[in-house]
């Protein structure tokens, strides 16, 4: 299961987003629109391997559900229907990030773990990447 802390009704009722309706998406967008050639924690292969492969991700989709880009409504999750160990990782650079994972944890009654210093997309797939692999297998192993 994966879900984006910022589109979480309940996360965001915790941690709001400070200045959300300013926040204009760049980041998150469908990969081949991705200005940029490298960033903190992604090589120019690692961008080139999301115009390839990670297209489906949809500005549009945050526009409408993340309270990150101005949502009003955000997504609901039934936490009391989640039945089975669940792991949060979450890419951090800043404190009010690391408080909206914790909560993002504490109301899906999961483990936590923070990767400092790094993006969304570098957690997933840029040279960080194995930091976040290792910290799944390990949490695996106790299950």
């Amino acid at each position: 299961m994966l879900i984006d802390s910022s589109i979480s009704r309940e996360v965001y009722e915790k941690v709001p987003y400070k200045s959300a309706e300013n926040i204009i998406p760049g980041i998150i967008v469908p990969a081949p629109e991705r200005n940029e050639k490298f960033s903190m924690d992604e090589t120019i292969e690692d961008i080139e391997f999301q115009r390839k492969y990670l297209a489906a991700e949809s500005t549009k989709v945050f526009l409408v559900s993340s309270f990150l880009f101005g949502a009003k409504d955000g997504i609901s999750i039934d936490s009391s229907l989640i039945n089975c160990p669940c792991l949060v990782i979450k890419a951090i650079n800043s404190e009010e990030e690391d408080r909206r994972g914790q909560a993002e944890a504490e109301h899906l009654q999961a483990e936590y773990s923070g990767l400092v210093k790094t993006t969304h997309t570098g957690l997933l797939v840029g040279q960080r990447y194995m930091e976040a692999v290792d910290r799944i297998m390990e949490w695996l192993k106790r299950y």
